[in-house]
């Protein structure tokens, strides 16, 4: 299939648009993974980006940086820098950072700041968006929990609870990026462990080694979806031409019925 096939697929079947660009992704990506970071404003992301690609490549400040998806290619992972979503009032942001989780990445990264609390409604909303247009979730987002230097453990375990029972079968992690960006300068292997940025760094591994198959995966089942939905529309179709042709052919009978009883009225 070429790009005008696929625009003809969105316009005949706009209800699917989701499906059918990200299939068309798939089809055309490379084998590198794809990880959409992806939440709210201020929340970490660009520094969780900075660990995990082991340099500041990303811009982190108080103040709102980026404003347009940004990549970066790093050990066999292509990183995905996200708007942080409900800074824009005008919600162009958020779309742009919708649709590069949902059509770009083959992994979404859901990043929330754990010093916030539990998730706010908006977070609970986009998570469930994003979850819908998966068909298996658990194995392709994940909720990154940051800035646990912040909170007390006892806090953590409260606020991580409550977080469970918003969302669930979803893997949730824990992480300091400041931690462990501190401990790559200082060299110091303690603060570097208590960041538990291992635990997603082996995360990334697996999803690294898995991601032939899991594009292959979600290629078959995008495949199968839209092979159904057009057979669907097809069928739709005929069954609107043959009422169409039943029509037709019913105006034709009384015409000709009407037509031929005006000539013999008229013999």
């Amino acid at each position: 299939m070429n790009q005008k096939d696929f625009k003809d697929l969105v316009k005949l079947m706009p209800e699917n648009k989701q499906e059918i660009l990200r299939y068309e992704k798939i089809l055309k990506s490379d084998e590198l993974l794809r990880i959409a970071v992806f939440g709210k404003y201020n929340h970490g992301k660009s520094t969780l980006l900075n660990s995990l690609v082991g340099q500041e490549i990303f811009k982190a400040s108080d103040k709102r940086e980026t404003i347009k998806n940004q990549t970066f290619e790093s050990n066999g992972v292509i990183w995905i820098d996200t708007p942080g979503l409900d800074a824009d009032v005008n919600k162009k942001d958020d779309e742009k950072a919708i649709n590069a989780a949902t059509q770009d990445a083959d992994i979404i990264f859901f990043i929330h700041n754990l010093n916030t609390g539990e998730l706010d409604k908006n977070e609970v909303m986009y998570l469930k968006n994003i979850c819908s247009q998966k068909n298996d979730p658990e194995k392709r987002i994940f909720l990154i929990i940051t800035q646990i230097d912040q909170v007390s453990p006892e806090q953590s375990t409260l606020i991580t609870n409550k977080i469970k029972a918003q969302v669930k079968n979803i893997q949730i992690i824990h992480v300091s990026a400041a931690r462990y960006l501190s401990a790559l300068k200082t060299k110091n292997k303690n603060l570097s462990e208590i960041s538990n940025m291992n635990e997603l760094f082996n995360l990334i591994a697996l999803l690294i080694d898995n991601s032939k198959q899991l594009k292959n995966d979600e290629s078959m089942i995008l495949k199968k979806l839209l092979i159904k939905k057009i057979s669907e529309k097809m069928d739709e179709t005929t069954e609107k031409e043959n009422k169409l042709g039943s029509k037709i052919h019913e105006i034709e009978h009384n015409f000709f019925s009407e037509f031929n009883g005006l000539m013999l009225d008229n013999l």
